[in-house]
């Protein structure tokens, strides 16, 4: 074998070497692509299955559920509400107040409102005290709702903490006018000399 036969044929062994390269570079690059379109098709798969068998929140806190037995393979309706969240932690606490359209003259944010709430008898319990924050510009039915604020404790006027329930159901006073007692009173008899 001549010098120059050796160097051919190590050209030529380079040239396989390189091709060989490429050609493993080119199956490394579509594996590549394979596992990740697989684990694209995986990640659809299990969102798919999530969205389908699985009831998530978006929030932590307290599953409570609507009217259910918990029991093994039951059968829920699609839409069908099944449970709500309480959360850990809450944000500002308000309420939702009916104003009939005869009382809503006076009604203006920052005024302050006394709750009566039909499961804490005021009598024994107090009342929660809170403010208006925002009042409907469109009327609902016969009248506007108003958001009240409540405070953040749910303390009452005779110190009592009242526990959170998603539902708290009851009656508010809003406080349009500070008025003395006698104020009331001789305002009452004006009403009926008046008419």
């Amino acid at each position: 074998m001549t010098l120059s036969n050796s160097r051919i044929e190590i050209l030529n062994i380079n040239r396989v070497i390189d091709k060989a390269q490429i050609e493993t570079a080119e199956y490394d690059l579509i594996q590549q692509a394979t596992i990740e379109n697989s684990k694209i098709l995986l990640l659809e798969k299990i969102k798919q299955w999530e969205e389908t068998y699985l009831l998530k929140s978006p929030i932590n806190g307290v599953v409570n559920f609507h009217n259910y037995l918990i029991t093994e393979n039951k059968n829920v309706l699609d839409g069908e509400d099944v449970f709500s969240i309480v959360p850990d932690e809450f944000g500002q606490l308000f309420g939702v107040l009916f104003v009939p359209f005869n009382k809503s003259g006076k009604v203006e944010i920052g005024q302050n409102v006394n709750i009566f709430l039909d499961n804490f008898p005021a009598i024994e319990y107090g009342v929660l005290k809170g403010k208006v924050s925002n009042i409907s510009r469109i009327q609902s039915n016969d009248g506007y709702l108003a958001k009240i604020d409540l405070p953040q404790n749910l303390v009452t006027s005779f110190n009592t903490k009242i526990e959170f329930k998603s539902s708290l159901i009851g009656k508010a006073e809003i406080i349009t006018e500070d008025m003395s007692i006698l104020e009331r009173i001789f305002n009452k008899f004006r009403d009926v000399f008046v008419n």
